[in-house]
């Protein structure tokens, strides 16, 4: 569907899908625009990630318009009826007749089911690697923070030594042929 060249406001006037997802854990909301992949903002409170999520939206439309892309239509706008036509290769037809027959199924409700369990599987897939990126991040973070104190206090430990070396040496008596500078 060509659309005329709107700005990014008055596309983000349309009625996109906006999801705000609590992350229990952490306490904190990420925000994001389903039509909009890679689209997505986090903020302490639910308000603030959307607040987040508007702005990110805006340079995500701005960049793709930059870069000649369409904006895809709200999903909500965009009419599903149900069916689609389909073409296969035969040998792919005959395997999922006989998968059906076998499950005691007709081939389209294989075919819904085999698209849903797909589908399933892809937005788990979609989950689990975002929270896996969240997790590396807070260990990251976690590691940094626990790792710079006792870096630190290394780095004293030594200086100290390293002073107490120095200061012993001068605090050394002197010989009979010690010259003094």
């Amino acid at each position: 569907m060509k659309r005329a060249k709107l700005s990014p406001e008055e596309y983000l006037r349309l009625p996109y899908t906006r999801k705000i997802i609590p992350d229990e854990e952490s306490g904190t909301y990420s925000a994001e625009i389903d039509e909009f992949p890679g689209c997505i903002a986090q903020g302490d409170t639910a308000k603030e990630a959307y607040e987040k999520l508007e702005e990110v939206a805006k340079s995500w439309i701005g960049a793709a318009l930059d870069l000649g892309q369409e904006i895809p239509p709200p999903s909500t706008v965009q009419d599903y009826s149900g069916k689609f036509a389909l073409r296969l290769p035969k040998s792919i037809h005959r395997q999922a007749s006989l998968v059906a027959d076998k499950e005691g199924t007709s081939l389209n409700q294989f075919i819904v089911f085999t698209l849903s369990e797909k589908l399933g599987a892809t937005n788990l897939y979609e989950k689990l690697t975002q929270r896996i990126l969240e997790i590396n991040q807070e260990f990251i973070f976690k590691t940094t923070l626990q790792s710079t104190p006792q870096k630190l206090i290394r780095r004293k430990k030594r200086r100290l030594k390293s002073n107490q070396k120095l200061y012993a040496k001068k605090e050394q008596p002197l010989g009979t042929g010690d010259v003094i500078t």
